[in-house]
């Protein structure tokens, strides 16, 4: 539906409302078409509203306004509307959604993870650091000094990638007296094409990360790696096609020993969506065949944006397939000794919320841990 429809059917709808405040069906179409177009507060308001004006009309509208309200993050009137969808079914003895119970059981899960919440106090890392577009897959160096994350904004003309909407690069910004200064392209490493997803090794010796649309890759987008040289690095070298194939490879992320190298691929033989695998540097420039991490991890949804803890056992990464707040939350799993993993664990409320967090970094210290997130109150 295009805006010059979506303004007409609105228009029309609430003329017909006006001119009859009884006509249930108008309150329905207000309430589609906002939702359809994402506007929580109005889509519950005529949802609401066609139910204030015939509770009676369709026991469904219930299901409907609860499944509105869970999307949009009021999971307390969503559990309220199910609740009565199920009672009303069942005194009409009509037939239940199968989403539903689905439905009422995740509200219920994302309550817990809501009053269980953290002492932690998300903030923004400011203007020089954030922008209007987009910053994410955030990196520190050991000693905590400087920051390198992926910038993405929208494809300018010298972008030299033809099938590419954006253009991303790799920025830097370093501390200063507890001051993050304003953030600098890598320019060792950017050029005209697509860069992002860095990970530097705990030694500081190597620099691996993604590029797009290079000549000489295998897919889309392939990891690459540098070796740095003093105060320089190296040309950088494609992984190969060991690692690299003609789906897509990103966000690669060093394990604590720079050995192992954790990343998303959308290749096949994984479990649906994008995977996580892993992959060994057994000389420089040598890697093993790619591992997948397996369903513990993996569901039928995209688990990405890894990230191995410099204690050796702790992988945090992104999942919209496990259970969680909406969107794609945080989540970390525990490497146990059989070198099996453990079941993941939601971060939980206030570093998940109903829209996507993704890529967190916890410092060595661990006092300290960034990531991006799409929720209101940025730039």
């Amino acid at each position: 539906m295009g805006m010059r429809d979506f303004e007409r059917v609105v228009k029309y709808a609430k003329k017909a409302a006006s001119t009859d405040p009884n006509f249930v069906e108008a309150y329905i179409m207000l309430a589609e078409v906002y939702s359809f177009y994402r506007n929580c507060d109005n889509s519950c308001y005529y949802f609401e509203k066609a139910i204030e004006t015939d509770p009676d009309f369709d026991y469904k509208l219930y299901y409907f306004l609860g499944s509105e309200y869970m999307r949009c993050g009021a999971v307390d009137n969503a559990i309220d509307n199910y609740v009565e969808y199920f009672k009303r079914a069942k005194t009409e003895n009509k037939q239940i959604s199968p989403f539903a119970k689905d439905n009422y059981e995740l509200c219920l899960f994302r309550k817990q993870l809501m009053s269980d919440s953290l002492a932690i106090y998300p903030h923004n890392m400011g203007a020089n650091i954030n922008s209007e577009h987009y910053e994410y897959l955030p990196s520190l160096t050991l000693d905590e000094s400087r920051i390198v994350f992926t910038l993405r904004r929208p494809r300018d003309k010298n972008t030299m990638c033809d099938n590419c909407t954006h253009e991303e690069d790799i920025y830097i910004s370093d501390n200063v007296n507890g001051v993050w200064q304003k953030r600098e392209p890598f320019d060792f490493i950017n050029t005209h094409y697509n860069e992002g997803g860095q990970s530097i090794s705990p030694d500081g010796k190597y620099l691996v990360f993604t590029a797009c649309e290079r000549d000489g890759g295998y897919g889309s987008c392939d990891l690459y790696w540098s070796r740095r040289i003093g105060n320089t690095w190296t040309r950088p070298k494609n992984f190969g096609p060991v690692v690299n194939t003609e789906y897509w490879e990103s966000q690669p992320s060093f394990s604590a020993d720079g050995k192992t190298i954790f990343f998303t691929s959308g290749r096949p033989g994984g479990y649906g969506g994008y995977d996580i695998w892993s992959t060994t540097m057994v000389a420089e420039g040598v890697f093993t065949k790619p591992v997948n991490l397996g369903p513990t991890i993996n569901t039928a949804g995209d688990e990405d944006y890894p990230f191995m803890h410099p204690n050796g056992i702790t992988l945090y990464f992104s999942s919209n397939g496990h259970r969680g707040m909406g969107g794609k939350d945080i989540f970390y799993s525990n490497l146990n000794p059989d070198n099996t993993w453990s079941q993941p664990v939601n971060m939980g409320y206030p570093i998940n919320t109903i829209n996507d967090e993704i890529s967190l970094f916890v410092s060595a210290s661990g006092n300290k841990a960034f990531f991006s997130s799409n929720r209101p109150g940025g730039f």
